[in-house]
């Protein structure tokens, strides 16, 4: 697969949070309403492509020439864990420690690790750009279901959780043949 394939791939077919469920839980609790949706979900998208590369780097240059490829889950939970040490909030106010205990953080890196440099960092920065591109769609959703009449059982999670399998459906559309035509 080209690399524009693998970006296409990650963005829509292979969505972190609705085609592998990684990253669930924040992602129903993102804030509603579009903007303050892509401030919370730009620290997530901002820390996968780093995860990416610092799993690889991990991977390649420390774990196999020890032969420690069976501690990658650890070492990586344990790396990922000290760039909480970054300041929490930066100027944009991005929620840094949210995004890096992040599961979805987590699952990208581990999901890139076995590929080349470029390849791990095209897989970071296209599951980011789903992530936000997810996020930003479902806020804005969930905005306006606010604002129209519901069943009183159905208000709520149940509604939330109906949007997201929904938009699960539609990002699928994008199927992998659909992208190989167009990715090459």
């Amino acid at each position: 697969m080209t690399m524009l394939g693998t970006v296409l791939t990650f963005t829509f077919v292979n969505n972190v949070v609705l085609g592998q469920l990684l990253g669930v839980c924040p992602f129903l609790g993102l804030p509603r309403g579009p903007r303050p949706a892509v401030r919370v979900s730009l620290g997530a998208a901002a820390a996968m492509p780093a995860a990416a590369v610092l799993s690889w780097a991990l991977r390649r240059l420390v774990l196999v020439p020890l032969g420690l490829e069976s501690l990658e889950l650890v070492a990586l939970g344990l790396v990922l864990a000290l760039l909480l040490l970054v300041p929490a909030r930066g100027r944009a106010g991005l929620l840094l420690p949210q995004a890096v205990v992040n599961c979805a953080v987590l699952g990208v890196a581990l999901l890139s690790a076995g590929s080349g440099i470029a390849r791990s960092l095209a897989i970071g920065a296209a599951a980011g750009a789903g992530y936000l591109l997810a996020a930003v769609v479902f806020a804005g959703l969930r905005e306006r279901l606010d604002r129209e009449w519901a069943p009183r059982a159905m208000r709520g999670l149940p509604l939330s959780l109906l949007t997201a399998g929904l938009m699960s459906l539609a990002f699928l559309a994008f199927d992998r043949a659909l992208l190989s035509a167009l990715g090459g």
